[in-house]
């Protein structure tokens, strides 16, 4: 982060527990004081993975399927959404129920007399999983495409981010598979030695 300054300040990624639960949530006073701390209106780009549980009530989740949805701010408090899936667009209903959440949500931060539609989501051509397990795997391919791309030309280039994602195949999708154990170990070791731990 420190050597990406203040692009890297400007990222938000959103948990899926967070995504879900904006998705959720009735009661918007409750959304905007629990996603006060996010500083959504401070955000360029704000990276929110999808699960296609819709089970709120369900302990551990009910979902199958993994996709992606990608917020950039095009100009003040205005979001543009992207969509992107290993395998169709079954959660595309609930990419765009979220993204006019997040931009309700920068526009009540702005203050009253703020007002914008909700922001449009376009389905980015993506590569497609060939088994019925590596969705997850095929959203941290996407992410790191789209956080690639916004370090290095700016929140404005969904183009850059979109021509990334189509290139991915199913030996991307394994090589990452292996890379993300060794991250796991690699953050936690630096965390132990951190606490003073065995690392």
């Amino acid at each position: 982060a420190k050597q990406h300054g203040d692009a890297a300040s400007r990222v938000l990624f959103l948990g899926a527990e967070s995504a879900f639960w904006i998705l959720n949530e009735e009661d918007e006073e409750d959304l905007k004081d629990g996603t006060e701390g996010l500083e959504l209106g401070e955000k360029d780009l704000i990276i929110c993975p999808l699960n296609d549980n819709n089970d709120f009530e369900r302990e551990g989740g009910a979902g199958t399927h993994w996709s992606l949805l990608v917020a950039r701010a095009t100009a003040e408090k205005q979001l543009s959404c992207e969509y992107y899936d290993s395998m169709g667009t079954s959660s595309l209903g609930a990419a765009r129920r979220l993204a006019a959440r997040l931009s309700m949500l920068r526009l009540a931060a702005s203050g009253p007399g703020s007002g914008a539609p909700a922001p449009g989501v376009a389905v980015v051509d993506c590569a497609k999983q060939e088994n019925q397990s590596d969705c997850g795997v095929y959203v941290l391919l996407f992410v790191r495409s789209v956080l690639e791309v916004y370090l290095s030309k700016g929140a404005q280039d969904a183009a850059g981010a979109a021509a990334s994602v189509s290139a991915f195949r199913p030996q991307d999708a394994a090589q990452m598979r292996r890379e993300v154990p060794e991250l796991i170990r690699s953050e936690a070791a630096v965390v132990a030695a951190a606490k003073g731990g065995p690392t």
